[in-house]
């Protein structure tokens, strides 16, 4: 698992070209792209590192920004976020809908990831997993630890698909996310606290791999329930 960083560019660089800590960042870390980031496409390649795009909507939905990292970004980004609702799975699956058909020249180009939000009962889920190349597990702090997320993780993992989950900035949601079988996670605190949270972060996921070595982990098997819950 990942920790995609949004900015601390310097932070990030110093990690990747010190001996001491390059092999951990380069197996720990990535880049989370974001609608308002200033990253220049050219920076973010040299590191070498994988990256993503989130949609900026926890904060504000700007749908001129989103255009411009899309062009920039998306081709290369291991998945992009569509615009969701914070909160609502049903707006969600609106917004999916409409803006699906507005970005459709980008199809094939861009690995679209669908934003999981609280209130899964009564839509298809089970589609809309087949629409989309990627699962951001997104919502509440209920949401993000619940049946129905860990659920819908495993279908997508069992699918081949990349999951992130957002918000995470403790131990105990990395082991969640880490247990639920995500390939990546973001928190902000990264961010605003770079020197010291980022090598921090490194160190719960070397302490996660290494309980996972000893068999101290559940494995995502037996993390995932049944994709009843989703019915």
């Amino acid at each position: 698992m990942r920790l995609l960083v949004s900015g601390a560019t310097a932070t990030m660089n110093r990690l990747l070209n010190d001996p001491r800590t390059a092999g951990d960042a380069r197996r720990y870390l990535g880049h989370l792209i974001l609608p308002r980031n200033g990253n220049a496409l050219a920076s973010i390649e040299a590191t070498g590192l994988p990256y993503a795009c989130d949609n900026g909507c926890f904060l504000r939905w700007e749908p001129n920004r989103f255009g411009r990292m899309l062009q920039r970004f998306g081709p290369g980004a291991e998945w992009v976020a569509m615009p969701d609702v914070v909160g609502s799975a049903r707006g969600t699956a609106v917004l999916w809908d409409g803006y699906t058909s507005i970005y459709d020249d980008a199809e094939g180009l861009i690995n679209w990831a669908l934003v999981a939000q609280n209130g899964l009962d009564g839509l298809d889920w089970d589609f809309a997993l087949g629409m989309c190349q990627a699962l951001f597990i997104g919502g509440d702090d209920s949401f993000k630890e619940s049946r129905e997320a860990a659920a819908l993780a495993g279908v997508a993992k069992r699918r081949g698909k990349w999951v992130h989950m957002g918000r995470v900035n403790t131990f105990r949601r990395f082991r969640i996310a880490y247990e639920m079988g995500c390939d990546s996670v973001d928190g902000g605190s990264y961010s605003n606290w770079p020197d010291r949270r980022i090598p921090e972060a490194i160190g719960w996921l070397k302490r996660l791999d290494s309980k996972r070595c000893q068999g101290e982990l559940f494995s995502p098997e037996d993390v995932f329930v049944t994709e009843e819950v989703l019915v």
